[in-house]
């Protein structure tokens, strides 16, 4: 099972310059919402995103990020 603490540190070698990794859970309006899924955000220390990566669970998104850092193109 994925972990929060592997994926930042996994996407910390894609983003190697991101002053922090961010993993929030994003919702399209109601916090209710059944269509939450999790946001991984890469952030530069002036603030701006440097990347992202969105999935509908943990185990997608360390599956997207390790994609990532194997320069997998994803769709």
């Amino acid at each position: 099972m994925a972990d929060v603490d592997d994926i930042k540190a996994i996407a910390k070698q894609v983003w190697p310059d991101a002053d922090h990794i961010d993993v929030d859970l994003a919702r399209s309006g109601h916090t209710s919402d059944p269509d939450a899924s999790f946001r991984l955000s890469a952030i530069h220390s002036d603030g701006s995103i440097m990347g992202q990566a969105i999935a509908a669970d943990l185990e997608a998104l360390d599956a997207k990020v390790r994609a990532l850092l194997r320069g997998d193109v994803l769709t």
